[in-house]
């Protein structure tokens, strides 16, 4: 993997931001060495990962890492984080909320699915209930009875430890390192991205 000068300084700076006992860590399962980032466990982190490219992208908190990727507006953060901590956002904003830090860290979205928000948002609003209720160890949407997410080509889970990393990990096939309950998006395409979002919950 080629880190950028601009990705470099990021990951640096996060990891000066965040306190060694604080900080959530995700390490891309693409790289021949190494390849991770701190940060503090209060923002939403979302990777893509291309396995025939050996490629990495990561996004911390919506934030565009060149030209190519989209930066995610202050009013989507806010959309996503209320939704993780109440369930009660609007369909159409939880799904697109959703979908712009999917993209954050994508290098394009020719290729994405692109349902429909209202749709998506009502098919979403099953993970952001899990966030909200399951409370302890790992919890995956079949488990919890979310339904409809095949449509829209997705899985979610909740991990709301350090002992439930492990099952995340597998779950997402992306070694996670947690400090926070989190919320977990999946999405595998067909064009040999697989894109993972990363959302934490805010006190229930």
């Amino acid at each position: 993997m080629r880190l950028t000068l601009s990705f470099a300084a990021l990951a640096a700076n996060l990891a000066v931001m965040a306190a060694p006992a604080l900080a959530n860590t995700r390490v891309c399962r693409f790289v021949e060495t190494d390849a991770r980032v701190g940060y503090p466990p209060n923002l939403v982190v979302s990777l893509s990962e291309n396995q025939a490219e050996g490629l990495c992208r990561i996004s911390v908190a919506g934030v565009a890492l060149d030209e190519t990727s989209r930066c995610v507006s202050c009013v989507v953060r806010g959309a996503l984080l209320d939704a993780a901590r109440l369930g009660v956002v609007q369909p159409s904003a939880r799904g697109a909320a959703v979908f712009a830090f999917f993209g954050a860290a994508s290098p394009t979205n020719d290729d994405a699915p692109d349902p429909d928000p209202q749709l998506a948002g009502g098919v979403l609003a099953g993970c952001f209930a899990m966030a909200r209720e399951a409370a302890e160890g790992f919890v995956f949407d079949e488990e919890f009875g979310v339904s409809g997410l095949d449509d829209i080509g997705l899985r979610c889970a909740v991990a709301n430890d350090a002992d439930a990393a492990v099952p995340l990990s597998d779950f997402l096939e992306t070694p996670v390192v947690l400090q926070a309950p989190t919320l977990a998006l999946a999405r595998d395409r067909d064009d040999g991205w697989a894109e993972r979002l990363l959302v934490p919950i805010p006190e229930r």
